[in-house]
């Protein structure tokens, strides 16, 4: 890993690639993070396991992007790999049928096509705004196909994604690309009380967490998450600094804290991207 980050280093000279190695510093902070965290898990060979297999992940997304010359080429190839996927889970929905717990396609279960759907959704999109003429309209139809099938999937987390995600991003786009300092300012100043606003209604008002997960979902537990999410955050307080290690708090045999849990004891995460960051690495993660 050192030697493909260093090979990359000396011998690029792409200016694109020198704005962009803070990024790729970043990347490797996170890896030597990953990797070392086993150090300290109660299971270091499968967190030490576990932490390989996310570090080869991220350099196959990462290093065809530093390291060809035309990056639009990968995104269009990629654009159109989502594409089929979306087409392939919509043909095979009428043999599979809807399920009552959701629609999953050809993936384990429905939040997996949750999240690869919704990624699809975003390169979908991208690729409507690129292009022109009839390539434009089928790459919006593809859009509402991946809506569908996010519809049809109940995936309550990816549905949320797929319509709070543009809007955080355009915000946060539009804000950084104001040039007028004073503007930007000004922006930034109406964010910030946009936000204390919304944190005082939620001190002042009676309506909690709960209250919104009974409202979307008709249930206030998120269906069964904030139960995993105490359960967790126990566990969290007793290892407040370090964590548990890469990979090795759900799911690692007889030492699964979560065992003689109910339905805890069979997941694979804390539904919460953020909560398993923290039970992982805690301080350096969360960073």
């Amino acid at each position: 890993l050192v030697g493909m980050v260093a090979y990359t280093w000396i011998n690029t000279g792409d200016k694109v690639l020198i704005t962009a190695r803070l990024h790729v510093i970043v990347l490797f902070v996170y890896l030597l993070i990953v990797i070392g965290s086993a150090g300290w898990s109660d299971v270091p060979a499968i967190s030490l396991r576990r932490s390989m297999q996310q570090a080869l992940l991220l350099i196959a997304m990462v290093a065809p992007f530093v390291l060809v010359a035309d990056r639009q080429a990968i995104l269009d190839k990629v654009c159109w790999i989502f594409a089929a996927v979306i087409l392939i889970n919509v043909l095979v929905l009428p043999i599979l049928g809807v399920p009552d717990f959701g629609y999953r396609g050809i993936y384990s279960q429905k939040n997996s096509l949750g999240q690869i759907i919704t990624t699809g959704f975003f390169f979908c999109v991208y690729a409507a705004i690129r292009r022109e003429g009839i390539m434009r309209y089928l790459f919006i139809g593809l859009a509402f196909l991946a809506v569908g099938l996010c519809v049809v999937s109940r995936s309550k987390t990816s549905i949320g994604l797929m319509f709070v995600t543009p809007l955080l991003a355009s915000c946060l786009i539009g804000l950084f690309t104001i040039k007028d300092s004073l503007a930007r300012i000004f922006a930034t100043v109406i964010c910030v009380i946009l936000v204390a606003t919304v944190a005082a209604a939620a001190v002042l008002i009676p309506f909690g967490i709960s209250d919104i997960s009974e409202l979307i979902f008709h249930d206030t537990t998120f269906t069964g998450r904030t139960k995993i999410w105490a359960f967790a955050g126990h566990y969290i307080s007793q290892s407040p600094y370090i964590g548990y290690g890469f990979g090795s708090f759900w799911a690692v045999g007889e030492a699964t804290r979560a065992l003689g849990e109910g339905f805890i004891e069979g997941l694979v995460q804390a539904h919460n991207g953020y909560v398993d960051v923290v039970l992982e690495y805690f301080a350096a993660g969360t960073f």
